[in-house]
């Protein structure tokens, strides 16, 4: 079952914070930033105009009535015309290896696939996750940038 976060209850979306948390320990900050704005509207739009976001919702992945995943999807003002970001992209590790994520991106991609956007993209700073990311997608950039490296993946969908 899927269910949008916004109609998680508070315990769900304790749970599905501190999996990212566990799974993105680098990203803690942006990570609470962005739980912390799906309970206030009017922060929510004040970053959404600081990081010229056009959309932005988040999804939580249930086995049993149990989250175990958690990831969402945005879109940029510069290429909203085309494409959807992946925001976030989790999974408790208990359920790793099992082909979860890759259930995930699915839905993500047939959510994509309705609101007919030419690409789905996503970008990730664990090299380990590059792997992936390429059965997914096909990789097109690199950059470094303070010292990180983003790598960048995208499938064409229309």
């Amino acid at each position: 079952m899927i269910k949008e976060i916004n109609y998680l209850d508070s315990v769900e979306m304790n749970i599905a914070r501190e999996l990212l948390i566990k799974s993105i320990p680098h990203c803690k900050d942006d990570i609470n930033l962005s739980f912390s704005l799906l309970k206030n509207v009017e922060l929510m739009t004040e970053h959404k105009e600081n990081y010229d976001l056009v959309d932005s919702r988040l999804f939580g992945f249930f086995s049993e009535n149990k989250l175990i995943g958690i990831s969402g999807l945005y879109s940029l003002e510069e290429d909203s015309f085309e494409a959807y970001w992946i925001n976030w992209f989790a999974i408790d590790d208990r359920y790793t290896r099992l082909g979860i994520g890759t259930q995930m991106f699915k839905f993500l991609e047939k959510r994509v696939e309705e609101e007919k956007k030419d690409f789905l993209r996503v970008y990730t700073t664990i090299p380990e996750l590059k792997g992936f990311w390429e059965k997914q997608a096909s990789f097109y950039n690199e950059e470094l940038e303070d010292g990180i490296t983003y790598y960048y993946f995208q499938k064409k969908l229309i």
